[in-house]
């Protein structure tokens, strides 16, 4: 069976509501970085976002499904990235556009919702659960 095939099969053995909140949410808001690149913070706020994002490709092709270690990925990059984002709005407000700033609100929601649910995936995964879809 092909990864693709056995990704696909994977993701639809998730709960519909985690699906639709990859799709629709997570994955577009902090895809959406890279619009902003020329913005204030836009390039440490990036490398932040993808550190959280990257690993969990590996991470899928060496499971070949969808597994509760990916929350790991988004703890370490995204709980720092969360301080950051909001030093870039405190001192930086004035120099991003309006979207920009807006956007940094929308991913700050997004990857806080997102580490609600990650760090309890993350924690039982460190005491030997491992979740797979």
């Amino acid at each position: 069976m092909s990864l693709l095939t056995e990704l696909r099969d994977s993701a639809l053995q998730m709960p519909a509501r985690v699906l639709v909140w990859l799709c629709l949410a997570l994955v577009p808001a902090n895809l959406a970085i890279l619009l902003f690149l020329d913005e204030p913070f836009a390039i440490p706020i990036a490398a932040l976002v993808f550190a959280g994002l990257l690993p969990n490709v590996a991470l899928l092709v060496r499971h070949r499904r969808f597994t509760s270690v990916m929350g790991v990925p988004h703890v370490l990059a995204w709980v720092p990235l969360m301080p950051v984002v909001v030093f870039a709005l405190l001192r930086h407000s004035d120099d991003m556009s309006t979207t920009y700033e807006i956007y940094l609100y929308v991913l700050l929601v997004v990857n806080g919702l997102s580490l609600a649910m990650d760090i309890p995936d993350a924690a039982r995964w460190t005491k030997g659960e491992r979740t797979v879809f």
